[in-house]
């Protein structure tokens, strides 16, 4: 009896090494993500521990990005929960999530993911498309799995129909403003000193820029400096002829000592009426 007993507990003993726990894959096996064309062996018969492909059949594949084609299918009947490092398309979630957005049911959510620890003692990696963002600088330091490279941008909330698309923030992110279009070469046989006057959107149009305008000065150069929207505003006056004025506001007066100048005209400068050159 006592040899029957001494021998059950054996078997038992060796079913359980055998066996083991098939949620969990082998001890001490380097974990990380594959290329599509290693992932396409399958899960029949190996869920919860490695495939005989090589790729992975249990709960953390997706966190390693190791799982076989049909992982899928074949295990749990469902897609396991997992990361993305984008948001949903069609949605606009309103938010960034630099953890990840929560992937359920196959399907990406507005939901920012749990922080997953890494590094640490252990070195635990971060799975595809992330990276771990340590704590402190210390030896064994340990953080969270982060996305990789620049922070993703958040969705343009924004009614405006833009033709040429948006307008980028110093980050590089769109922003509800229309980008301007880009200018066409100026077809034109004119020679522009100073250059093409621009049109509405900024761009040049085939009309010389007007040189800027500087007051002109000198003893028999009277100026009023009424103000005014344009040169036909303005007009020659005054006893001689010397005074560049608006008469709109009257005036026109002066004194007689001078005739009218010459080399100068008579026009709107910087919205007040005065002699020019």
């Amino acid at each position: 009896m006592r040899r029957l007993s001494t021998v059950i507990v054996a078997l038992v003993s060796l079913c359980l090494a055998a066996c083991g726990d098939e949620t969990q894959g082998p001890a001490n096996v380097e974990r990380g993500a594959m290329g599509k064309a290693d992932q396409t062996g399958s899960c029949t018969g190996f869920c919860g521990t490695q495939s005989a492909d090589g790729c992975w059949c249990d709960s953390e594949c997706s966190l390693y990005g190791d799982c076989c084609a049909d992982r899928d299918q074949e295990c749990k009947g469902g897609p396991a929960p997992g990361c993305s490092v984008s948001g949903p398309i069609d949605a606009l979630c309103g938010t960034i999530c630099d953890t990840g957005y929560q992937v359920v049911g196959g399907q990406t959510m507005c939901t920012c993911c749990a922080p997953t620890f890494c590094g640490g003692i252990a070195g635990l990696p971060c799975p595809a498309g992330f990276t771990c963002k340590l704590d402190g600088s210390y030896p064994d330091a340990g953080g969270k799995c982060v996305v990789k490279g620049p922070t993703p941008c958040p969705p343009v909330l924004c009614q405006l129909y833009c033709e040429n698309g948006f307008e980028l923030d110093e980050n590089g992110c769109a922003i509800c403003k229309c980008k301007q279009p880009a200018c066409p070469p100026v077809m034109c046989e004119l020679y522009c000193e100073d250059g093409f006057e621009l049109d509405a959107n900024g761009c040049e149009i085939c009309k010389c820029k007007q040189p800027e305008r500087q007051v002109a000065s000198g003893m028999c150069v009277k100026n009023s400096f009424e103000s005014c929207s344009s040169d036909a505003d303005c007009v020659a006056g005054g006893c001689g002829g010397e005074l560049c004025y608006n008469p709109a506001f009257g005036g026109g007066v002066s004194t007689c000592e001078c005739v009218q100048p010459s080399g100068v005209s008579c026009g709107c400068v910087n919205g007040t009426c005065a002699w020019w050159n």
